[in-house]
């Protein structure tokens, strides 16, 4: 598995580069998207996680949005069994535990503050990658 960790920050431009770089980089191969949200848009929020949400549907296999302000990911598509919010770490790592295969692409992207991070210290930790 590839594991890439971009949880630092975020903003509409570096999902963008991301979401673009991690669908290269699968070639074809399972591509999942751990989606922590951006914080400190103030007004912006909703509208910025909506304009990242378009980004999804361009050859992602599965969508995992993590916390409160990642549900407006979901805003215009809705979700299902494959592009779904999630509240907290733990039902992230529970869905991937069920999905992922062996030659997986696992992007994580979000603010810092949203706890991405963690999923990806997780998964190294676990010896999942």
């Amino acid at each position: 598995m590839t594991l890439i960790d971009d949880s630092y920050n975020a903003n509409l431009d570096s999902f963008r580069a991301g979401c673009k770089a991690a669908g290269d980089l699968a070639a074809g191969r399972q591509l999942i998207v751990v989606a922590g949200g951006m914080l400190e848009l103030g007004e912006a929020s909703q509208s910025t996680h909506e304009q990242v949400a378009r980004f999804f549907d361009e050859g992602n296999d599965c969508v995992l949005a993590l916390g409160r302000t990642s549900q407006y990911y979901f805003t215009e598509r809705g979700e299902d069994h494959t592009h779904r919010h999630l509240r907290n770490v733990d039902e992230v790592l529970s869905a991937l535990d069920g999905i992922l295969e062996d030659n997986s692409v696992v992007f994580i992207k979000g603010s810092n503050g949203s706890g991405a991070w963690k999923v990806a210290d997780h998964l190294v930790e676990e010896g999942t990658l």
